[in-house]
């Protein structure tokens, strides 16, 4: 159960280090313009 969790843990931290490169890439280009 909590080996579980741990990977579920890493799997949504893995999920927002993304998705925050991809919102500051959308930043950069919307300051760019």
């Amino acid at each position: 159960m909590f080996k579980a969790e741990l990977s579920d843990s890493s799997i949504l931290k893995t999920s927002f280090d993304a998705i925050s490169s991809i919102v500051d890439e959308v930043q950069i280009q919307t300051d760019s313009e």
